[in-house]
């Protein structure tokens, strides 16, 4: 299980919302400043949101990415927030995301997505699917996708997506937990990232122990110490 560390960015800010509320955000710096804390602490997995883009505004993530591939030339950075076409998701790529996120896209437009996934390949193309009570939501959780969490992960890997981001929104940025039950019972054969709630080393042994977890995103617990970067290091490729 790699163990992927946090920067949502929002104006330029690294910031945790809690349940993806924005009137709900906790600032932490600059989002470079969050990137140089992470890689200088021997980080090698970030996951980067634009949290601008997911709301509906310009792109902001290409100049960051292009900084940290820069400076840390062996960090992966798994990339997301607004995707809305395989454009976008180039633009991310060749910005220097090893990996691109889509999520609204895969229920907006299929053909595109599935044009996503050609132009980057499996490995490097990721579907975000965030679950509330066992429905996929969308449109920064505000609309119902119309399927529920296993329709939806067979839907993604028919269209040629590699591994799934399953964020469980009641617990994203509220350090309750992870929803062991959930990821549980996710299909056999599954390739899942776990996002929402994970609050300590004890919370990541868990999911490590899950069949079908690929990986697991730490946020507000990383940045305010509930969980230690020397933790996060142990679950690096």
């Amino acid at each position: 299980m790699i163990a992927w560390a946090a920067v949502d960015v929002l104006e330029g800010r690294a910031v945790r919302l809690r349940q993806g509320r924005r009137e709900a955000a906790t600032d932490y710096g600059e989002a470079i400043d969050a990137v140089a804390r992470w890689a200088e602490a021997g980080l090698r997995s970030l996951h980067l949101v634009d949290l601008g883009a997911a709301f509906g505004g310009a792109p902001s993530l290409p100049p960051l990415l292009r900084l940290a591939s820069g400076r840390w030339p062996g960090l992966a950075l798994q990339a997301g927030g607004g995707v809305g076409s395989a454009g976008d998701a180039l633009r991310l790529a060749e910005a220097g995301a090893s990996r691109v996120v889509a999520g609204s896209l895969l229920f907006r437009d299929r053909a595109e997505a599935g044009r996503l996934a050609s132009a980057l390949g499996s490995a490097r193309c990721v579907a975000a699917l965030d679950v509330l009570r066992g429905r996929v939501k969308v449109s920064g959780w505000r609309a119902d996708a119309g399927a529920g969490l296993g329709e939806a992960m067979a839907m993604a890997a028919e269209m040629g997506y590699g591994e799934v981001l399953v964020t469980d929104i009641e617990r994203d940025g509220v350090m309750a937990g992870p929803n062991l039950a959930l990821y549980g019972e996710l299909p056999e054969g599954a390739a899942c990232i776990a996002s929402g709630g994970v609050r300590s080393e004890t919370d990541l042994r868990a999911l490590a122990s899950l069949p079908g977890i690929a990986g697991a995103v730490v946020g507000r617990a990383l940045y305010e110490g509930a969980v230690k970067p020397s933790v996060l290091a142990e679950y690096q490729p």
